[in-house]
């Protein structure tokens, strides 16, 4: 771990997959799916990644997991390079990261009794003695919630909220320093998804756990978190502490996701400031944001995508100020 505290850090992150192929079996094209991403993440800390659907958040937490390798980049955790360590089956980083997925249903075996799926990792990695596997298993579903009965059940006889906590106590079995949530809450319905985020929240306090959460929806994802990032098209286009990029958005895009945030009074209506569906066909210069953006002029072709600061506010940065 660096001495300012970072246990992960991404630098110029790309993960870009083919589009179609030639006569000759080359590449068309390009979608840029992760297009030069660099940011860390704090022992301690909750990182929010937060973007529409197509912006690049999974795959982006996919390539950290290691379930996708990057085309360029580094990823480091600690002091380590994670990206030659991963070709390592047995490598000891393995669990020190682990991925809760958003389909709870589909990345829990349907065959295995719950007992089996908490501690099968454990003794893969010999996370603790064959005698006392039970009692730690016993110990997980008490932390998430979830009683010692459910043990000897299958997935099939659960709820989505209990699958998840179920998943969220297979990911702690291996006792990791850091956790990615990739859209968790998403397939739950709100009050269940409330109760995935305190609980989210408690074990963070609790077990003084890194994560890096991933959501479309900019308040739940900043209940969570300490700090976001706002992630659209594969790039970062604003960072900083969450309740600064809440209440004080900098980036046209950012201010667009706090205003679809649904409004409780049906008196206060909000101005509708973006246009258009998110298109994977990214302008090859300029603001990759600009085709849909309300305040783009011409200067937005020749415009850099490079985060500057705002203000004189530590830490909160933007490839764009014109939504200030």
């Amino acid at each position: 771990m660096k001495e300012d505290g970072t246990i992960l850090r991404i630098d110029q992150v790309k993960k870009y997959y083919p589009r179609g192929k030639t006569f000759l079996g080359k590449a068309r094209g390009y979608i840029r799916a992760v297009d030069g991403v660099s940011i860390s993440v704090r022992r301690g800390e909750c990182l929010g990644l937060v973007g529409e659907s197509g912006s690049g958040k999974s795959t982006l937490g996919r390539v950290l997991a290691g379930l996708e390798r990057p085309t360029e980049g580094k990823v480091y955790f600690e002091d380590l390079d994670l990206t030659d360590i991963w070709k390592k089956e047995n490598s000891g980083v393995r669990t020190k990261l682990a991925m809760i997925f958003q389909d709870a249903y589909s990345s829990l075996n349907p065959r295995k009794r719950i007992i089996d799926i908490l501690t099968d990792p454990m003794r893969y990695h010999r996370i603790c003695p064959e005698k006392d596997l039970y009692q730690e298993a016993l110990r997980l579903l008490t932390l998430v919630g979830l009683h010692e009965d459910a043990l000897g059940r299958f997935p099939f006889e659960f709820s989505g909220g209990q699958r998840q906590r179920i998943c969220i106590a297979r990911a702690l079995s291996l006792r990791p320093e850091l956790i990615i949530c990739d859209e968790i809450t998403s397939a739950l319905d709100v009050s269940i998804q409330a109760q995935i985020l305190n609980l989210m929240k408690e074990l963070k306090e609790e077990l003084q756990l890194s994560m890096i959460f991933i959501g479309h929806g900019l308040g739940a994802v900043r209940y969570v978190s300490d700090r976001l990032a706002v992630m659209y098209l594969g790039k970062i286009v604003e960072e900083a502490e969450a309740d600064r990029v809440f209440i004080s958005p900098a980036h046209p895009y950012t201010k667009a996701l706090s205003l679809a945030s649904p409004e409780p009074d049906p008196d206060k209506r909000r101005e509708a400031s973006l246009s258009g569906e998110l298109d994977p066909e990214i302008p090859e210069t300029g603001c990759s944001f600009r085709p849909r953006c309300l305040l783009a002029d011409e200067s937005c072709r020749k415009a850099s995508m490079d985060l500057v600061p705002c203000g004189d506010v530590p830490g909160h940065v933007s490839a764009c100020l014109k939504g200030i």
